[in-house]
């Protein structure tokens, strides 16, 4: 059972809030569904970090992309430079689960999940994408294809974002 949320304002909250060992959560899509079927239980603590604009959007960056944590799998599936560029990427989003995951659900929940079922995984390793992660200790830039370790693993570490 969650104790403890709190919906941060800043990334550096939910960095702080996360090295206190809460657990992000944006769209919630896996949590939930985890939780339901009893195969996780809710974390003890949580930080919403739903309303961190610093976490949005897509945007072509020098002859790339970025895609913000928070980016849904709608917005991705829809995104024009997405589509033109990426379309891979863009069919993957498109058919993730049902509308509401693909409204709800985010490309930085998905790939910190780590699901093995995550329809995006692949065109993002194939496209040689990286994510950005941040802790307490600073950030850190890693490949999707080193950050997917294994089933429902990531190299991660603790309070990473």
């Amino acid at each position: 059972m969650t104790e403890t949320f709190l919906a941060a304002r800043t990334v550096d909250e939910a960095v702080e809030a996360m090295a206190g060992g809460a657990q992000a959560i944006a769209g919630g899509t896996d949590l939930v569904v985890a939780a339901r079927q009893g195969k996780a239980a809710l974390p003890e603590s949580l930080v919403a970090i739903h309303r961190l604009d610093d976490l949005r959007g897509i945007s072509g960056v020098a002859g790339s992309i970025r895609l913000g944590a928070l980016a849904t799998h709608a917005e991705i599936a829809g995104h024009p430079i997405v589509r033109e560029r990426y379309s891979a990427l863009a069919d993957a989003c498109a058919i993730v689960g049902s509308e509401a995951t693909r409204t709800h659900g985010t490309v930085g929940g998905n790939l910190m999940n780590g699901s093995p079922a995550m329809e995006i995984g692949g065109p993002l390793i194939c496209f040689d994408a990286s994510v950005t992660l941040r802790s307490a200790n600073g950030t850190r830039e890693v490949a999707v294809a080193d950050l997917l370790v294994g089933p429902g693993e990531t190299s991660a570490r603790a309070g990473e974002l």
